[in-house]
């Protein structure tokens, strides 16, 4: 919960502060500030700035805290032969900071609203791996294999992340497990690599409808998740997707992601890039308000495609 994790920070950084220039207890705690915020999908300017603040409240509890006050200690000690000692300021100053704590846990909402709004679609589809599932029907050549002759079908860019059986139950994706008629495979990896295990398998995309590319017109594309989509924070299966777009769900990727649940139960965020397909000349009217398309160049009908 990003508030959690707010007053958390906040808090490390304030007792931090208190014993360590102000500069380096930011320098601490700014990349786990960072991992955070990429976990819990918000800004990090949420955390980045009530932890200044915190900073700055901490550096008043102790003699140490901030330079001025060692200067001022000093300068007593020349005058009246006694210095402030260590804790001298620490019951009024930690009154302060806990003030402080508390109106950046309660309020931090009042704190302008960061996006990466300017980023361009082209940054969002750097990223290499994507998440699929896949289904083995009765004809694949994967039915009696073992989970480390499929991932060697990739070339070794791409892995199993989960199997579910027929019985709808999860198995762990040994090396050694054996693939069965009807089971489920999570997989990540290169799209070409992931190319790859389909086609060679004979493996099926499990969310695919025979109805969204029975046109001369069909391809894939991929689509970029922008910040004011209507997809955001709802899955596939919340959205019924095929039935509200006419669009197969074949891959999502999410940088520094690794996926554990179905394809379906995603929910997807902003810069989620998703890989579907169906009639490509629905593409802008069918993704959402607010999500960027560009036909797939993995694909052989590969075309130009704007932004909407």
């Amino acid at each position: 919960m990003p508030r959690v994790q707010l007053i958390l920070l906040v808090v490390v950084v304030t007792i931090l502060s208190a014993f360590i220039k102000n500069i380096g207890a930011l320098a601490i705690m700014i990349p786990i500030a960072f991992q955070m915020a990429r976990k819990s999908g918000v800004s990090p300017s949420l955390f980045l700035m009530p932890m200044s603040f915190g900073s700055l409240l901490g550096g008043l509890m102790t003699q140490i805290g901030t330079s001025p006050k060692i200067i001022v200690s000093r300068v007593r000690e020349e005058l009246t032969g006694v210095p402030f000692t260590m804790f001298d300021f620490t019951p009024v100053d930690a009154a302060l900071a806990l003030a402080g704590v508390v109106f950046l846990g309660l309020c931090y909402k009042l704190l302008p609203a960061r996006s990466r709004e300017n980023a361009s679609m082209e940054t969002a589809l750097e990223i290499n791996n994507y998440t699929t599932e896949v289904h083995v029907p009765t004809d694949s050549t994967s039915v009696g294999q073992t989970i480390a002759d499929v991932q060697r079908l990739g070339g070794g860019q791409a892995m199993v992340l989960g199997v579910v059986g027929s019985n709808c139950r999860r198995r762990v994706p040994l090396p050694d497990a054996l693939v069965r008629e009807g089971d489920l495979l999570l997989l990540e990896g290169e799209p070409e690599a992931l190319d790859k295990i389909v086609a060679q398998g004979k493996l099926a995309f499990s969310e695919r409808r025979d109805a969204a590319i029975a046109s001369e017109d069909t391809g894939v594309v991929e689509a970029v998740i922008g910040e004011h989509s209507s997809l955001i924070g709802r899955s596939a299966r919340e959205l019924t997707f095929f039935d509200m777009t006419g669009l197969n769900l074949l891959a999502v990727s999410r940088r520094e992601k690794r996926f554990t649940e179905r394809l379906a139960e995603i929910k997807f965020l902003n810069g989620d890039v998703i890989v579907l397909q169906g009639n490509l000349k629905d593409c802008p009217t069918s993704c959402g308000n607010g999500t960027a398309c560009r036909w797939s160049s993995a694909t052989s009908s590969s075309e130009a495609c704007g932004t909407v």
